[in-house]
């Protein structure tokens, strides 16, 4: 009876696997049909709804919330190991109350005044050309859009960012730091882009392979006088880097600045170990593709050549 039974079993798995194997191939053949690319599949579904499945499957998922947990834990004592104050020890925005207690990579490096700091140099130039307007698209926890408020007192700087708790967090960064002129938003598409951006605002961007969406100027005209600071996904969106070049090189002068290494060796953290150090200094970027930023500078007249430039 015994043997009967596994043999029953183990036809009846068979079967099951069988099942859910001619199920998939069908749904392979229905997504081949309709010649949707899951790695594309935001551009067949409103966003509106991509965003509410990504906070359902981050809300519902065990195995999500105990990651978020266990990375907040640590990412906060990282921070907080770097600067017990909370203030920004160096860099652009150095001063900048940011509290310890977000839970995206890089926190420790922000205030630690090393995040980013390949685009250092071209987030003081775009300060220094005075710009009466900042959209910041994909502004987290605010470092950029609350560090610019700092430093640039007479602009309008908005904020765009879908995580309902970044924008939260970055609200209270903007009451702890006494800055008035930072607006928050939602989620920004080409039309909101269209309808805001003056002649010479400054665009900083980081929204995870939705640049290609968004940074059109065929659809947001603005965009051709706009500098504008991109962090480039080509994890995320194979492709857009050289999309990005096409799309600007007449318009603007264009600057591809690579990511580098880290390391932790900087006067700032010299009241850390190395390895600890080291660790503050991970912003959690994949090596493969190399991280890229586009800074991109409209030309002064139509008589300049096209160019493309690249640092590493």
């Amino acid at each position: 009876m015994d043997e009967g039974r596994c043999t029953r079993s183990r036809g009846t798995t068979r079967s099951l696997e069988a099942a859910l194997s001619s199920a998939r191939q069908r749904t392979r053949d229905r997504a081949g049909a309709l010649q949707i690319d899951t790695v594309n599949l935001r551009e067949h579904v409103p966003y509106f709804l991509l965003d509410l499945a990504r906070a359902a499957r981050d809300a519902l998922s065990p195995s999500r919330r105990r990651i978020t947990r266990a990375r907040r834990a640590e990412v906060d004592e990282l921070a907080l190991l770097v600067s017990p104050s909370q203030r920004v020890l160096a860099g652009p925005f150095v001063g900048l109350h940011l509290p310890a207690t977000a839970f995206w990579g890089g926190h420790a490096a922000r205030l630690a005044g090393a995040y980013e700091e390949e685009i250092a140099p071209h987030v003081e130039r775009a300060i220094a050309r005075s710009p009466r307007l900042v959209v910041d698209a994909g502004a987290a926890e605010g470092y950029y859009a609350v560090g610019l408020a700092r430093r640039l007192p007479d602009a309008q700087i908005i904020a765009y960012e879908i995580d309902g708790e970044a924008r939260r967090l970055c609200a209270e960064v903007a009451r702890r730091n006494d800055v008035t002129n930072v607006r928050m938003r939602g989620r920004v598409t080409p039309r909101d882009l269209s309808r805001r951006l003056p002649a010479d605002a400054l665009v900083l961007c980081d929204v995870e392979g939705y640049e290609l969406d968004l940074l059109h100027p065929e659809m947001v005209p603005g965009l051709l006088t706009a500098h504008l600071i991109v962090e480039l996904h080509e994890f995320e969106r194979p492709g857009v880097s050289q999309t990005m070049v096409e799309r600007f090189t007449a318009s603007h002068t264009i600057e591809l600045v690579d990511a580098r290494p880290r390391t932790g060796s900087r006067p700032q953290l010299a009241h850390l170990d190395e390895a600890t150090a080291h660790r503050a200094m991970d912003e959690g970027r994949p090596s493969e593709p190399r991280m890229q930023w586009a800074v991109m500078t409209p030309r002064a007249g139509p008589s300049r050549a096209p160019g493309i430039h690249g640092t590493e």
